[in-house]
């Protein structure tokens, strides 16, 4: 038996394999490009509720300090 006219020995199972590698690039690019976009728009913040006032306002309104050790911390972080 010849074969077939354009038989260059692609098997069933290095088609897949392309694939495979494939979705895998395309999955990398699209997570490289979303992360990208997360690391610019946040513009270097923490996650943990922004800048230290805010989170010192963040302690004193859930009951975690009491207004005088508000007022002290205020004081040390607005030197």
């Amino acid at each position: 038996m010849m074969g077939l006219p354009f038989d260059y020995g692609f098997s069933l199972s290095s088609m897949i394999l392309g694939w495979f590698f494939m979705v895998f690039f395309w999955v990398l690019v699209i997570s490289a490009i979303i992360w990208l976009i997360k690391a610019l728009t946040t513009g270097g913040q923490n996650n943990n509720g922004g800048q230290p006032l805010e989170i010192l306002k963040q302690r004193y309104a859930r009951g975690e300090i009491t207004k005088k050790e508000f007022e002290e911390i205020k004081k040390e972080i607005n030197k």
